[in-house]
């Protein structure tokens, strides 16, 4: 009876190269696209445009449609952090930093595009 608990053993250490491989692998592939030194340009409903750098942590409030809407930057991403707007679509959207990903305000009409030509192989309109 021994013999068959110790060979269906739950644990083992060589279980261990599983997350030992997968955990740096997931950290890489996540941390894509952070810190390019690009820039993120700002487009506001009155025509005008701020270009804010990636590289650089920042907060800028502009002013959309609706009121203020707080844009920031940090590690080299940038995001919606506040907007008046009434589904708050734009607050939960992730940070963008590759080029040519986009976070949109519909409502406040207030459109951030990463400066740049996109990667190689990168999704575009019809496949993402």
């Amino acid at each position: 009876m021994a013999r068959t608990s110790e060979r269906f053993r739950i644990f083992r250490p060589a279980d261990l190269l599983i997350p030992a491989v997968l955990v740096p692998l997931l950290l890489l592939l996540g941390s894509g696209g952070g810190g390019n030194g690009g820039n993120a340009l700002i487009h506001l409903p009155d025509g005008s445009s701020i270009s804010l750098e990636l590289d650089r942590d920042t907060s800028l409030a502009v002013t959309g449609n609706l009121g203020e809407v707080v844009v920031s930057v940090g590690d080299g991403r940038v995001r919606i952090v506040s907007s008046p707007c009434p589904g708050k679509d734009c607050v939960r959207q992730r940070p963008v930093a590759s080029p040519g990903e986009t976070v949109v305000c519909i409502p406040s009409g207030v459109f951030i595009t990463i400066e740049g030509e996109p990667a190689e192989g990168s999704p575009d309109a019809f496949s993402y």
